[in-house]
């Protein structure tokens, strides 16, 4: 019974350390003021249907699921009438200067159908 608990509590400890959440990240301004902690989505409007997108994730994250992520957000943005990414990226570098941070992002240019 021991090690089924032990293995129950090791388990659910390591599935919620690469859980990446779906919120919009709390930080001072675009992701060169991000510090480790910071995970979540940022936007910044660059014209009426154009958007810059960015979703941060941890160093472990898949860019699969942070892409899923930033496309999920780039729907909303768009009220669900379509969208189109430019500019992909996938990386694994922040720009810190609070805290040097090595956290994974993808940013794209999203241009939402009208």
């Amino acid at each position: 019974m021991r090690i089924f608990l032990y293995t129950f509590i090791l388990f659910s400890f390591s599935c919620s350390s690469n859980y990446i959440p779906y919120k919009k990240v709390d930080i001072d301004s675009y992701i060169e003021f991000a510090n480790a902690g910071d995970v979540g989505y940022f936007e910044e409007q660059i014209e009426l249907n154009i958007w810059r997108v960015k979703y941060i994730g941890l160093p472990s994250s898949p860019y699969s699921e942070l892409k899923s992520l930033l496309s999920q957000r780039s729907a909303e943005l768009c009220n669900n009438k379509g969208f189109q990414l430019s500019n992909y990226i996938e990386t694994g570098s922040v720009v810190a200067h609070r805290t040097p941070a090595i956290n994974r992002y993808v940013e794209a240019v999203i241009k939402c159908s009208v």
